[in-house]
């Protein structure tokens, strides 16, 4: 989540050092699209898109507003209260969630 620099960081060095089964991102303007589609992700899509994205890549759907499944591993570069809350909802059962970026208050 967030195509800011921390997280067009993030894909690259996943694309360039390790072998991600698929990496979604969240862009909100026209030119982190275009840097994360560069720097290896396979889906961009806008940040309000990308709960449906990770349904469709991970074949989940919508029980009471929470993911039948969800992706592995979710990580979180923007920061906020609301986008910490996003990325606990896309995260399966037993996946993990990584916050590079905390706010000052949560």
């Amino acid at each position: 989540m967030g195509a800011g620099t921390m997280g067009l960081v993030t894909v690259a060095a996943l694309r360039h050092l390790t072998s991600p089964g698929s990496i979604l991102i969240g862009a909100k303007y026209p030119i982190q699209r275009q840097l994360a589609e560069e720097f290896g992700a396979d889906v961009v899509c806008a940040p309000d898109e990308l709960s449906r994205a990770v349904r469709r890549a991970t074949g989940s759907f919508m029980i009471d507003g929470r993911l039948s499944g969800g992706a592995d591993i979710v990580i979180d570069a923007v920061g906020s209260q609301q986008s910490i809350e996003a990325a606990i909802g896309m995260c399966r059962p037993r996946g993990r969630v990584v916050l590079l970026g905390m706010p000052s208050v949560v």
